[in-house]
């Protein structure tokens, strides 16, 4: 339940910073529109935005790959191959 509403709260918090125009760092605009949290990164974060927010997804991604493979490990671990 928490994360739909960190959902829901982060999606009316970007649309009501941003509005939906076609200018600027709107929802609208076509330039925006395929990463809209890089765009918002620097006005929001300010200058090092754009490096904290793909610092962030790093490590997300390398937490998430971990306990992917963890798992297998340990299975084939236990299971003495």
């Amino acid at each position: 339940m928490s994360i739909l509403l960190t959902y829901l709260l982060v999606a009316v918090a970007t649309m009501m910073y941003t509005g939906v125009g076609t200018d600027g760092v709107g929802l609208g605009n076509p330039e925006n529109a395929e990463n809209v949290f890089g765009a918002l990164a620097e006005p929001i974060l300010g200058k090092w935005g754009g490096i904290l927010l793909f610092l962030a997804i790093l490590v997300s991604s390398v937490a998430s790959l971990q306990t992917t493979f963890l798992p297998v490990a340990r299975t084939m671990l236990a299971m003495g191959s």
